[in-house]
């Protein structure tokens, strides 16, 4: 009887390959640690920082210092751009609209070297009067990413238009 010595260690290999590549392809959310905007209501409150981390307004609707809002209501094209911990493959992109929801237009990841990736791209218009989570799946990006733009059409949705956190 002849032994197969390499078969052992062959299977040990294979079971931690398998190991490893489980793990990375499992998911898992980040929140923000960096936010700008094309412009802000306020300097703390309603300010883009009141994006960072989650959310601490949302379930609730309504006008919220806690939420970022542009410095005018319906103020036509209005931005918010976003940074994250870890550049990574991104599967969706979840946006925390706790007031006046509907406005977002377009939503953009961006790359470690800077490049820009559409994954959405919509018409603005009012989404109802309660809270929401506006869900984009990104089936077009496949470099890492550690960051979002995301555009708002002020003038679709009229009131200021509150976003409480991005993951």
């Amino acid at each position: 009887m002849r032994r197969n010595w390499f078969i052992i260690p062959l299977l040990a290999v294979l079971v931690l390959f398998g190991t490893a590549c489980e793990v990375q392809g499992q998911s898992f959310t980040q929140w923000a640690i960096t936010a700008s905007a094309s412009s802000e209501y306020g300097s703390g409150d309603w300010s883009a920082k009141q994006m960072l981390g989650q959310p601490d307004f949302y379930p609730n609707y309504g006008d919220s210092p806690l939420a970022w809002a542009s410095a005018d209501r319906n103020n036509g094209l209005q931005w918010v751009e976003l940074g994250f911990a870890e550049a990574v493959y991104v599967d969706s992109v979840e946006i925390y609209e706790t007031f006046n929801p509907g406005a977002i237009v377009k939503i953009e990841l961006l790359d470690t070297i800077g490049g820009s990736h559409l994954i959405w791209e919509g018409t603005g218009g009012p989404a109802g009067s309660t809270a929401r989570v506006f869900s984009a799946k990104n089936g077009i990006a496949a470099v890492p990413c550690n960051g979002v733009r995301i555009t708002l059409d002020t003038d679709s949705v009229s009131g200021l238009n509150e976003i409480d956190a991005v993951s």
